[in-house]
């Protein structure tokens, strides 16, 4: 017995999908924030409790779970926070912000809605001034992943220097006053970044000139780059050497074809009339008409042309690789084929014959001269915007290959 897979139809996926966010939204919007605390769940029921005392700020239900999740999720961050703190691990300082950021969201949540009244009862809480904790721990986190980062970047590894580049993005997001920051940013973000250098090769026996090189290269690199990969086809003076990637286009092989002339014949004909005769009985004699007139028709005769073509052809090929190499260590990563053709055509008709026989498109056809061939250097760089896009296709594919 086999087993088959039904693939569901795209249509069918889309509702199923559809209905399931509906009822989950419709879901959290009919959830009670009585059941949330239930669940343990105090932040959420905070939000609800709120959601729902803005429209009816009587509701006995949500000033009682809110009168037990408020306290119970301040606890929480509360308790987070002292443990944090005893723990004593140097990043613990982004949490503890956070957590004091929650408690100051959450507080300035529950004042839209205070005070309450239930049972005769008013139900008030103090607000507490969270700032200064808020501002010394964002101090604390911006002093560690600052520390922390030019730890990373001493150890001159390009991995190490992206995540010394996220850090002291953090660092500058908490305490922008931060000495130097901005140019050790620069630096981290210099140090993380793989620099490839795009360049020409020719081994092939026959010598292109300068002019197809540069046009071959003509393509804007920056279409390649991405956040830590930065491409180049002239090398920089800043870099020198300095490369952590070289893209050789290495070209391998050309082939030019000899010039070739082929000579074809081919015949049109075509029946017209000429002139006309007389019709004739069984006897020999004139078919006369009812009114004693001769009878005549159409005659006709089938006339000939001879077409011959002359077709001139030559062609050049341009292959070769593209070739991925670590820069370090000489290490070929990826070897890609690359290849370009470029075709001169050119056709020459004449006729012998009579030239009212040959159809329409045949007759305009007729007449023109030889062309010149074109010399192996027009034919190859001929070649060069084919051989230019189907670079650029493989290095965009490719753009995974280093990192």
């Amino acid at each position: 017995m086999t087993l088959k897979f039904i693939k569901p139809k795209k249509h069918f996926v889309m509702r199923v999908l559809l209905f399931i966010f509906i009822v989950s939204t419709f879901s959290f919007g009919c959830s009670s924030s009585k059941k949330y605390v239930q669940k343990g769940n105090y932040n959420t029921a905070v939000e609800v409790a709120v959601k729902k005392l803005r429209k009816k700020r009587n509701s006995e239900e949500d000033i009682l779970a809110l009168e037990q999740a408020y306290p119970k999720a301040n606890q929480k961050d509360r308790d987070r926070i002292l443990f944090l703190q005893q723990e004593g691990n140097p990043d613990r300082w982004e949490e503890i912000m956070q957590r004091y950021e929650n408690l100051k969201r959450r507080q300035n949540l529950v004042n839209e809605v205070l005070p309450l009244q239930l049972n005769g009862r008013t139900i008030n809480y103090k607000t507490i001034n969270y700032d200064k904790k808020i501002i010394a721990a964002k101090k604390e986190a911006a002093n560690f992943y600052l520390a922390h980062a030019k730890k990373m970047m001493e150890t001159n590894n390009i991995e190490n220097n992206r995540i010394a580049y996220y850090e002291l993005l953090k660092a500058k997001k908490y305490n922008p006053a931060l000495q130097n920051i901005a140019a050790l940013i620069q630096k981290a973000k210099a140090n993380g970044t793989s620099y490839v250098l795009v360049t020409f090769k020719n081994s092939a026996r026959y010598n292109l000139s300068k002019e197809f090189k540069e046009d071959l290269l003509s393509f804007g690199t920056e279409r390649f780059d991405d956040e830590w990969l930065e491409y180049t086809i002239t090398p920089s003076a800043r870099k020198k050497n300095n490369y952590d990637y070289t893209i050789f286009i290495n070209i391998k092989r050309i082939e030019i074809s000899p010039e070739q002339v082929k000579e074809s014949s081919f015949e049109e004909s075509k029946r017209i009339q000429d002139g006309w005769e007389y019709e004739l009985d069984g006897r020999g004699n004139v078919k006369k008409d009812s009114l004693g007139n001769d009878i005549k028709r159409k005659k006709y005769k089938t006339i000939q042309c001879e077409v011959i073509e002359t077709l001139q052809f030559k062609s050049a090929l341009i292959a070769g690789t593209v070739e991925y190499v670590d820069a370090a260590t000489q290490r070929k990563i990826k070897e890609l084929p690359v290849s370009a053709e470029n075709f001169f055509e050119h056709a020459v008709y004449s006729a012998n014959g009579d030239l009212k026989a040959l159809k329409r498109e045949t007759r305009r056809k007729i007449g023109g001269r030889p062309a010149p061939f074109p010399t192996d250097e027009d034919l190859i760089y001929g070649t060069n915007q084919t051989l230019r896009q189907a670079i650029i296709d493989i290095l965009r594919r490719n753009s995974r290959s280093i990192k």
